[in-house]
């Protein structure tokens, strides 16, 4: 799930080249986005991040490097804030604060899988 204003990036767009050797410096990178992956506002992804199966980016974060599954991260760069954790998708808006989920749907593979 992917809220608005964020963006993915596979390269630096520019090219940027050794002076001594005349080779590109910055080459691009695959990003890849594992399911049930949830962005908040205003993410920005960049080269080479990976971001495991389950797991929240906050608001704002700037995703550089590997974020494993079912962890929250946020910040610039980003960091994780919190560990095994799952998400759903419906809105809480219309439900009691204190709904729980039970344990056996921890256990389905889609909110462990890489």
């Amino acid at each position: 799930m992917f809220s608005f204003e964020s963006w993915i990036r596979t390269s630096d767009v520019h090219p940027v080249y050794s002076i001594e050797s005349g080779h590109r410096i910055n080459p691009g990178k695959s990003v890849f986005i594992g399911e049930h992956v949830w962005l908040g506002q205003d993410v920005k992804i960049l080269k080479g991040a990976m971001i495991g199966s389950g797991s929240v980016v906050g608001a704002g974060a700037i995703v550089t490097s590997t974020v494993s599954n079912n962890c929250i991260v946020a910040g610039n760069p980003s960091k994780v804030i919190k560990e095994n954790i799952f998400w759903e998708r419906p809105s809480m808006h219309n439900q009691h604060p204190k709904t729980s989920i039970s344990k056996k749907n921890l256990l389905q593979p889609f909110f462990l899988s890489w």
